[in-house]
């Protein structure tokens, strides 16, 4: 199936009427802090997390189609099924508007799976908004956000329309922070994919709530203070993951070692630092080792 590359704010509009499909970006995100604070009776866990949505896209090209089916097309065959959280998406939203037809979703994946970067729960909520926007439906935010909650726990984070969030509960319950810091990372994806679920299963509940070290974190991060936000980063992930994998930890040590501040995002496998904190020239060799490792980086800003 061919999509073109974009399409005008005009087509856009009249796409449902003549079947052009609907372009829609979904961006990526990193957690600055993240920890485990409690634990659900239904053994979901209770966590706390300052996210940043970051200018990492997947690309998704929405439309409908006559059959009644909802297809799923990638640049990844093992996402073309009804695993995939675009495909539940579509489908909650049909079946909760019951809508007559189906849809058509094709999706290029850049940001790299299974690497704690939310490409997943971007994409469901992006395929919602999508939706919404391709059939004119005007649903309400918190009709959306009703969604979003089933389908996943940062859902209603790449929902709410927001740089920065504050993450509570099981990462349905959504602050949208008015912070105007805008940061630069390298993101390092080591190519290896760990499972959110099994990393959270060997994660244990902290014994102490960090919320005042959030707080810290969000005026440091007004302040523009870099060197201490830093210091105040969080994932308590980490040494978990590290133990399901040995050579996540070499990835952090090759920061390190060469002095730049490195943190797991999310349940990993991804990691970042923030750039323009070092000397150029030292970024630059950092960047060029990477590539020699044969790992993938991007960089990205705030968006």
């Amino acid at each position: 199936m061919n999509y073109p590359a974009s399409i005008s704010l005009k087509e856009q509009r009249n796409s449902f009427f003549n079947n052009l499909p609907l372009k829609v970006i979904s961006p990526a995100k990193i957690n600055l802090y993240l920890n485990i604070i409690g634990k659900y009776k239904d053994g979901f866990h209770k966590i706390e997390s300052l996210v940043n949505r970051v200018s990492l896209f997947d690309e998704l090209f929405i439309s409908i189609n006559k059959s009644n089916k909802i297809n799923i097309f990638c640049n990844h065959k093992e996402l073309e099924n009804e695993d995939n959280l675009c495909f539940k998406a579509a489908k909650l939203i049909k079946e909760r508007f019951n809508l007559p037809f189906g849809f058509n979703i094709l999706l290029k994946k850049n940001i790299p799976i299974g690497a704690g970067l939310g490409g997943g729960s971007s994409n469901a909520a992006f395929t919602l908004k999508g939706i919404d926007k391709l059939l004119d439906l005007r649903v309400p935010q918190r009709e959306l956000f009703k969604l979003g909650a089933i389908l996943g726990s940062d859902v209603n984070f790449f929902l709410s329309d927001t740089s920065w969030g504050y993450i509570k509960g099981r990462g349905e319950k959504v602050t949208c922070l008015d912070l105007e810091t805008k940061l630069n990372y390298l993101v390092i994806y080591p190519n290896i994919k760990l499972s959110t679920k099994v990393v959270y299963q060997n994660t244990k509940v902290g014994l102490t709530k960090f919320i005042n070290r959030v707080n810290i974190l969000i005026y440091l991060l007004k302040q523009r203070d870099l060197s201490l936000v830093e210091k105040f980063c969080f994932n308590c992930l980490e040494k978990k993951a590290f133990n399901l994998d040995i050579n996540l930890k070499s990835v952090k040590e090759f920061f390190e070692r060469r002095g730049f501040f490195c943190m797991m995002s999310g349940s990993g496998s991804a990691f970042f630092t923030i750039l323009n904190r070092y000397n150029q020239k030292a970024e630059e060799t950092l960047k060029k080792e990477f590539c020699s490792k044969g790992w993938s980086i991007f960089e990205a800003q705030t968006y």
